[in-house]
């Protein structure tokens, strides 16, 4: 994969996936885009996020939604969630509309795409691609001026 300057080492993310296990990516299904309909931008369709999306892994929207869902459960009841209850809602996710996970992954690579040094964006589709070999790119700083920590891809 590639290495993202202030990642997390060694944590495995749904999109942290060697390139040899890139066939594994889902085909996200391309829609062109209808300017009559509300709620559709550019970015959306920019030339970053058409490149990148095929490469989404199929479970991404299941597993950050799944972490999201866990995370916001224990702040509410203050106690980690049951197997059981993980297992209804892992599968809630997976059971969702591709055009949904679509759009997810889409609006996901569009906030990649603004935490990305823009110097650095065009060598990160070239490594995600497999057109360039895996290299170091730099983040946005936050507002306070630290690094941001970006470990979706």
């Amino acid at each position: 994969g590639v290495s993202i300057s202030g990642g997390t080492m060694g944590q495995v993310t749904p999109l942290t996936l060697p390139v040899s296990q890139q066939d594994c990516a889902f085909k996200w299904k391309y829609e062109q885009p209808k300017p009559d309909k509300v709620g559709t931008t550019l970015d959306e369709f920019h030339p970053f996020i058409e490149a990148l999306l095929p490469h989404v892994k199929t479970f991404a929207y299941t597993w950050f939604n799944l972490q999201a869902a866990k995370r916001k459960y224990f702040k509410k009841h203050e106690k980690r969630m049951s197997l059981e209850e993980e297992k209804r809602c892992k599968e809630e996710l997976m059971a969702e509309k591709a055009e949904v996970k679509q759009k997810w992954a889409s609006r996901l690579l569009g906030k990649l795409r603004k935490d990305i040094a823009q110097e650095c964006r065009e060598d990160f589709v070239l490594s995600i691609t497999g057109k360039k070999p895996a290299m170091c790119v730099l983040s946005n700083p936050d507002q306070k001026g630290k690094m941001r920590r970006i470990d979706c891809l």
